[in-house]
């Protein structure tokens, strides 16, 4: 099954919902990871972390997929299948989302976006992640997107609820790494 793209209102509500966002992470008392899910469609959750770090910084951390598990802290394990300049193939158990380990495919482009295919059974699922200038040239924004939707036997086994937790936790997860990383670990 193809991957869903962003749809049009998708892309419109983040639009108007990422400078609110942007000024609330700006603000000194703001909470440095903030986590989303899309109201229209709650198949989407949506987050973003503002980093004390050059956006090239934190995309060429990015791009090192075999270096996830150091990264990641969700990443059980992770074997690299195949790479090439612009797209990774890997094998990789995640520890939230316990339903053991699937192909990945990890796809990078020019413009600091990166777009994942998990290859699990039952479901189609996507990430998106986009490195953005900051506030100030030794800031990045990151965002992630994660999208989820469950079909066939094994929406029978998994609760909705229980997968949307996940979800969420899995979002979060990320980007507090991505904070941790960059704020106070070494790029």
């Amino acid at each position: 099954m193809r991957p869903p793209n962003m749809t049009h209102r998708a892309l419109l509500a983040l639009a108007v919902a990422m400078p609110l966002l942007v000024a609330r992470v700006a603000h000194a008392d703001a909470p440095p990871v903030v986590v989303w899910r899309y109201a229209k469609d709650p198949r989407w959750v949506h987050g973003q972390a503002i980093v004390n770090t050059t956006p090239g910084d934190v995309w060429a951390r990015i791009q090192r997929v075999d270096e996830w598990p150091t990264l990641f802290s969700d990443i059980k394990w992770l074997k690299v299948i195949e790479r090439s300049p612009t797209h990774w193939r890997v094998r990789l158990e995640s520890n939230t989302m316990t339903c053991g380990s699937h192909d990945y495919h990890i796809r990078f482009d020019a413009n600091r976006v990166g777009q994942v295919i998990i290859d699990a059974p039952g479901t189609t699922s996507v990430a998106y992640f986009q490195i953005f200038d900051g506030g100030t040239p030794t800031e990045a924004r990151v965002t992630y997107s994660l999208f989820v939707e469950m079909h066939g036997i094994v929406s029978w086994f998994v609760s909705e609820r229980v997968l949307r937790e996940k979800q969420t936790q899995m979002v979060d997860r990320y980007l507090h790494d991505i904070d941790r990383i960059f704020h106070h670990g070494q790029p």
